[in-house]
C-alpha cells in the first residue's frame, strides 16, 4: 500500500471469491494474522462476543521493525457487504481503517483498503521519518491479503 500522505497507507486489492465471501473474511479481524505479515496474532476481544457489527473489539500483537506491540482494534461502521470501519490503538499509535467492498460481478471483489496512522504523544512528528516503513508494510499486508484470498477462504 503506498503512502500517500504522512501516515496514510491506501491501496486496492482484486480477490477472486464473491462480495459476501471476501468481507465475512476480511471484516473480522481475528482473521488478520492469516493475511497481514505485521501481526503476530489476533484474537476476538473476550469482552464482545456474538455476531460481528459495530462495537466488535479484536486484540493483536503487532510486529513493527522487529518491536511487539499490543493493539486493539474496534469495529466503528459496519455495512455489509460494502464497508468496515475500525479503530485501533496501542500505547504508541492510533489506526484508521475503512475497507471498501465492491462487487464488479458475482464471483470478484474489488477492496479498497485505507489505513490513516498517527503516532501518539511526543512521537507523533516523526511519523514523517517511518513512511517508506509504513509503505513497506502496507504493501506487504495488501499482498498477504491477495494470496489469501485468492488461494481460498476457510469455512465460515
Amino acid at each position: 500500500m503506498p503512502v500517500t500522505s504522512f501516515g496514510v497507507i491506501e491501496d486496492t486489492a482484486d480477490i477472486n471469491k464473491s462480495i459476501a465471501e471476501t468481507f465475512a473474511f476480511v471484516a473480522d479481524f481475528a482473521n488478520i494474522q492469516d493475511w497481514d505479515p505485521g501481526v503476530k496474532s489476533s484474537k476476538r476481544s473476550e469482552s464482545t462476543q456474538g455476531p460481528l457489527g459495530v462495537g466488535t473489539s479484536f486484540d493483536l500483537v503487532t510486529v513493527f521493525k522487529g518491536n511487539e506491540s499490543k493493539m486493539t482494534y474496534t469495529i466503528t461502521e459496519y455495512n455489509p457487504p460494502h464497508l468496515v470501519v475500525l479503530e485501533g490503538n496501542s500505547d504508541t499509535v492510533h489506526a484508521l481503517d475503512t475497507i471498501r467492498f465492491t462487487a464488479p460481478d458475482a464471483t470478484h471483489t474489488h477492496i479498497e483498503y485505507k489505513a490513516d496512522l498517527t503516532l501518539k504523544g511526543l512521537r507523533r512528528p516523526f511519523i514523517a521519518l517511518i513512511s517508506s516503513a509504513l509503505d513497506e508494510l502496507g504493501k506487504n499486508a495488501m499482498n498477504g491479503l491477495m494470496r489469501r484470498l485468492n488461494k481460498g477462504l476457510p469455512k465460515l
